[in-house]
């Protein structure tokens, strides 16, 4: 869910690796599109498997993309705290 509130609240697209404490065919990753669209097989996730069974592995290694740290910590609270019940508080 933080990956959505990112990817919505900075508009931009995301990544994250998943884990599982199943065997490692059910670990993964969740991409997003802007505004924290999800990417799906049906949405862009066969084009983006297509396109990197074309990456020649040997042209792709030494580029990497561009990290910028970012502390979402107080909005992302703040959000979730407008989901609750005052009440329930």
């Amino acid at each position: 869910m933080t990956l959505y509130f990112a990817a919505g609240k900075l508009n931009m697209p995301g990544a994250m690796f998943t884990a599982s404490h199943n065997p490692a065919e059910y670990n993964g990753f969740k991409v997003s599109k802007l505004q924290a669209k999800p990417v799906g097989q049906d949405t862009g996730l066969s084009d983006i498997h297509r396109l990197a069974a074309m990456v020649e592995r040997e042209k792709t290694q030494g580029r990497g993309g561009r990290r910028e740290k970012r502390d979402l910590w107080a909005p992302y609270r703040e959000h979730l705290l407008r989901l609750l019940d005052p009440r329930l508080l």
